[in-house]
């Protein structure tokens, strides 16, 4: 229960990745969100800066 309350608060772009790895407890729902969270904003850091250069 505590875990869907958490799952209905994170942003939509998570939800699948947190969804699919079914975390058991908060902690580490905590845990993986922070994770998938810095992981993606990483990637999407890359694809804008690539974004922009030419060749």
């Amino acid at each position: 229960m505590k875990l869907q309350y958490l799952l209905a608060g994170v942003k939509q772009s998570l939800k699948l990745h947190i969804a699919l790895y079914d975390p058991q407890s908060p902690e580490t729902f905590l845990s993986y969100a922070r994770k998938v969270e810095d992981t993606l904003s990483l990637t999407n850091t890359d694809y804008d800066s690539n974004q922009y250069e030419y060749y």
